[in-house]
């Protein structure tokens, strides 16, 4: 069965901000939320699971921002928004975010959103641990299927890379594909150096 660190259904008005998600003993999500409007992620860590964050069917405006995704199993986003949704992805760092086996892109979000906002980010991997990682994904899923979503969209509407993000989706014009410069990241020390690109890009430290 499925899980989730935070879980919310038909509410409003809703912020993660400033947490520290580990899910290396648990699958599934660190925050799920279905039915829900104006949602907030902001300045949290996610570190393992399926799949970091999981909106299904929310609305209003989405807002995910100064982030850092790593190690995840699937992909690091999933942002299933109604129509009139505005959602605003930017200036979160995205590192090895799809298990070697899969083909899944570390961000995949509903295509026919009002607004779509994906820029400033920050991409990395290494070819052993995520020889498939892709980048963007836009899905036709977004009702009940919507959990497939990053599974059907595998080598249809997905940038591989961030030129191709900017071409086919008009996103990630500002986006950087480069090693964030992490202290240690496989002890899990995801503090930036002081030369990492992240920081030009204002990515600012858990509070």
């Amino acid at each position: 069965s499925q899980i989730a660190v935070v879980d919310v259904d038909g509410c409003e008005n809703v912020s993660v901000e400033n947490c520290r998600f580990n899910m290396k003993r648990m699958g599934s999500h660190e925050v799920r939320m279905t039915n829900t409007k104006n949602v907030t992620v902001k300045n949290c860590l996610f570190v393992y699971g399926f799949s970091a964050l999981w909106l299904r069917r929310c609305s209003g405006r989405v807002l995910v921002e100064n982030n850092t995704f790593a190690y995840l199993g699937i992909n690091a986003a999933a942002i299933g928004c109604l129509p009139d949704a505005e959602v605003v992805i930017r200036r979160n760092i995205f590192y090895n975010t799809c298990a070697k086996f899969k083909n899944c892109p570390a961000v995949t979000v509903a295509k026919d959103v009002r607004k779509l906002i994906c820029d400033e980010n920050l991409y990395w991997k290494t070819p052993n641990r995520s020889p498939n990682m892709r980048f963007l994904g836009l899905s036709d899923q977004n009702g009940a299927a919507w959990c497939r979503a990053m599974y059907k969209e595998a080598g249809k509407r997905i940038a591989a890379d961030l030129d191709e993000a900017h071409g086919k989706f008009d996103l990630e014009s500002n986006g950087s594909f480069s090693d964030p410069l992490f202290v240690d990241p496989e002890n899990h020390d995801f503090r930036l150096k002081i030369a990492s690109p992240a920081k030009k890009r204002g990515w600012r430290p858990i509070k």
